[in-house]
């Protein structure tokens, strides 16, 4: 385990950008937040240099992320001088780095597979299917994923990755061309289950991420409605234009 003192944090300026930017992207009436899944955009403090460094494939390879939690981040505060846990674990194929946020138990944790070329392109996403969602889930279109929308994320979240905004790398990398951050995928169903959740207090966001999103594409949320005791579940398929499934992301929130 590793204590980092974070310089500059997450700024409430960088959270309101954010939820900008999904307001446009879903076209909704009212502040798209998504206050948990910001925290992500912790990893471009210049105290996770080395974190970041981390993340790079090893050569011949390139990373691709799998999963990314949030657990329990409903009340953490990510600002300069603030201190976190870092616990990592990296080998030839894969990386898990998990960020202790505050003594309460706020958690984060970012898992990255690291692939050729050829495993990239030869991975299959699965499809959506009706039956995966219930009747009642609400189906949001979002606007196109523009090199602009992409571009913006990217400043806020300091990520310098070039398969994000070079076609030519990213096709180098297996990929058909550019990609989504998954992240932003990620933003967008939180920001979603909040318009849906009324009163719920969310804590959790679980995403996995199964196929990547071309920057340029349209993609769909489709939400299912909160559900359970105490604690409640809202699920989120994110789904592209020929119906591959992107991501899967589980919201948990509790009443209040």
């Amino acid at each position: 385990m590793t204590k980092l003192v974070l310089q500059q944090g997450v700024a409430p300026a960088q959270e309101a950008a954010l939820a900008t930017l999904l307001v446009e992207l879903t076209l909704a009436p009212a502040p798209q937040l998504a206050p948990i899944t910001s925290k992500v955009l912790l990893l471009g403090d210049a105290a996770l240099a080395d974190v970041r460094r981390a993340l790079r494939a090893p050569l011949g390879t390139h990373a691709v992320q799998e999963s990314q939690s949030f657990l329990n981040c409903q009340d953490a505060a990510i600002h300069a001088g603030h201190e976190i846990a870092l616990h990592q674990t990296r080998t030839e194929a894969a990386a898990s780095f998990r960020f202790g946020l505050s003594d309460a138990g706020a958690q984060m944790e970012t898992r990255v597979k690291f692939l050729s070329a050829t495993q990239i392109r030869e991975m299959s996403p699965p499809r959506f299917a009706s039956r995966m969602a219930p009747p009642t889930a609400v189906i949001t279109e979002v606007a196109p994923l523009t090199p602009d929308v992409v571009a913006r994320y990217l400043v806020l979240a300091h990520d310098d990755n070039p398969i994000h905004t070079d076609d030519v790398i990213a096709k180098v990398a297996g990929f058909d061309g550019a990609i989504v951050p998954g992240m932003l995928l990620c933003a967008l169903s939180e920001g979603l289950c909040r318009a849906t959740g009324g009163s719920l207090q969310i804590s959790d966001v679980r995403a996995r991420f199964l196929s990547a999103a071309r920057v340029g594409a349209s993609v769909r949320c489709i939400v299912s409605p909160f559900a359970g005791g105490a604690t409640q579940k809202s699920r989120v398929f994110v789904v592209g234009e020929a119906d591959q499934i992107h991501a899967i992301i589980d919201v948990f929130g509790a009443k209040t």
